[in-house]
């Protein structure tokens, strides 16, 4: 078979059939990794480090990075974040004066909770190690997915690296909030927003205390589901649902067959999307036959919950619990 010329290439077509072949890469790998058992897609792959540990209360203080340890001397001056559960945290932390860059999803309403909280003097940062270094951090705060090597450069540039790691409780997200506070010398605001969620999520216990458990299947728009292990599956419970994922055996992130979902007899479906009821936030599943005897779909419960509220792993992921909890119980008000 005869090499494509990189001028063919260039051409709309020759876009069209390498994103093609990319999309078919990636489906084989997210497929295999599916074989595994009770593994995720992403936790399958293991590249989660664990996230950063604080030694002290008070500066100067320590960061645990593995075995690699950094010392903060004082309270950071110039913060940058290419992560959105960052950025959501930094938002409500109220030290915009301190801050350079946030991650270019910062603006974007369907991944972040945080759209038109930081003055457009903020970069937005597509993560590129040589972009953040050119801002001079003193303190950068990384996904858990980020390179070894990114990370590297970017201590050797002279910046405190902060990794969050990948909170799928509400407990993780909680530390996170503390260590980030103190680590940035706002204890007091991160204290606020700890406070703020255990408030809302035990409004949300009592006002579902005693009530039955309707079956909840989480459906993404990409056809995957979420079972114990993931935070989605935490939301769920407290909002007074049952994942029918754990009937299913279902661990972590995992995609969900039409027929599999058909006979976990869902009462009600939540996905992300748009407004409940438009096309996009249900996955054609009224139009859909196959669909029409399943309850959730007669009962008309079909639920479309903010994507940035369904992907937040920050302080915002309890007020994805307590509009889950409206849906499923409109009757006791939360």
């Amino acid at each position: 078979m005869p090499k494509p010329s990189r001028d063919a290439l260039r051409t709309p077509e020759g876009a069209i059939a390498l994103r093609a072949c990319a999309l078919a890469g990636l489906a084989l790998l997210l497929g295999l990794l599916a074989l595994l058992p009770g593994e995720s897609a992403l936790r399958g792959l293991r590249v989660v480090p664990e996230a950063t540990r604080v030694s002290g209360e008070r500066f100067p203080l320590e960061l645990h990075n593995g075995a690699a340890r950094t010392s903060v001397a004082t309270p950071p001056r110039r913060i940058a974040s290419v992560a959105v559960t960052a950025d959501e945290i930094l938002a409500d932390f109220a030290i915009s004066e301190r801050i350079v860059g946030v991650s270019r999803f910062a603006d974007d309403p369907r991944a972040s909770s945080a759209v038109g909280r930081f003055p457009s003097r903020i970069t937005r940062l597509h993560g590129e190690a040589e972009s953040i270094v050119s801002l001079s951090p003193d303190f950068t705060i990384v996904s858990g997915y980020t390179h070894a090597e990114r990370v590297a450069l970017l201590e050797s540039a002279g910046s405190a690296v902060f990794r969050l790691g990948r909170p799928q409780s509400f407990a993780a997200i909680d530390e996170t909030i503390r260590r980030l506070g103190v680590a940035l010398g706002a204890r007091e605001r991160a204290d606020a927003l700890r406070a703020q969620i255990e408030e809302r999520l035990e409004t949300v216990a009592r006002s579902v205390a005693g009530r039955p458990r309707p079956r909840v299947l989480f459906l993404s728009w990409a056809g995957y589901t979420s079972g114990p292990g993931t935070l989605l599956d935490e939301m769920i419970g407290r909002a007074g649902g049952y994942n029918v994922a754990r009937d299913a055996g279902i661990e972590g992130t995992m995609p969900l067959s039409l027929e599999l979902a058909l006979s976990l007899r869902p009462e009600a479906v939540l996905t992300t999307g748009g407004a409940p009821g438009s096309a996009d936030s249900e996955p054609g599943l009224r139009r859909d036959p196959r669909w029409s005897q399943v309850e959730a779909v007669r009962s008309g419960r079909l639920f479309a919950l903010d994507s940035a509220l369904a992907l937040s792993t920050s302080h915002h992921a309890a007020r994805a619990v307590a509009q889950i909890a409206a849906w499923l119980h409109p009757e006791s008000g939360p």
